[in-house]
């Protein structure tokens, strides 16, 4: 028995093994050095165990998409992670001096499956040196078109912040109505705030927009 096992034991088998053993040796080193002299805590190493359930599950579904695949096609499709794992968005905006619609940006959300669900409109500083500079954007004559082509006028919208605001770091922040419009404002030391999660509404637009799609870029 022994000798059948040793005649089917390979150059390459020993090699891996050797390899392998390697690398378990150091795992089992690190994570007894980590253990006794690192700096995690028993929360530390929950959060590790909580991401690493997490990230292994999204792994094992994408596996099992591939057996699926392989073990009815008898094929490989390298394009099933892709569809799986990522969802495109695209937005645009109207130049008035270009006369034009114009894109933003276009891009793909990793570990999404979904169609966009809702949409935002943000005001954010991203230069330190100007927070204490006010700010302040008005959106107006808001529509939303579905997939079958009808539009849908926006008459009510959620005031949402960031973990700045919502842990209380910087209380500068307020959103509302003025006029046909919704507002966002923020930075400048300003007070009161709006109270995160409220909700308002103006009246609704009457005049939909007209985009020839087609053009767009």
């Amino acid at each position: 028995m022994f000798r059948r096992l040793r005649e089917g034991i390979t150059p390459t088998d020993v090699i891996m093994w050797l390899i392998g053993g390697a690398i378990l040796i150091a795992i089992l080193i690190g994570s007894t050095v980590t253990l006794t002299k690192g700096p995690y805590t028993a929360r530390h190493w929950f959060d590790f165990i909580v991401f690493g359930l997490a990230q292994g599950s999204i792994y094992a579904l994408i596996a099992m998409g591939y057996t699926m695949v392989y073990g009815t096609l008898r094929m490989i499709n390298f394009a099933h992670s892709e569809v799986f794992m990522s969802g495109p968005y695209t937005a645009y905006f109207f130049a008035p001096e270009e006369n034009r619609w114009m894109l933003i940006a276009s891009f793909k959300r990793p570990m999404t499956n979904t169609y966009l669900k809702r949409f935002h409109s943000f005001l954010e500083n991203f230069i330190p040196t100007t927070g204490d500079q006010s700010r302040m954007a008005l959106y107006g004559n808001p529509w939303v078109m579905d997939a079958n082509g009808k539009w849908t006028a926006i008459a009510s919208a959620k005031f949402t912040a960031d973990q700045t605001a919502r842990k209380r770091f910087r209380l500068d922040y307020a959103g509302g109505t003025m006029a046909k419009n919704f507002y966002l404002k923020n930075c400048g030391f300003f007070v009161p705030s709006t109270p995160i999660d409220s909700q308002f509404s103006i009246e609704a637009p009457s005049t939909a927009p007209v985009i020839d799609f087609t053009k767009l870029q």
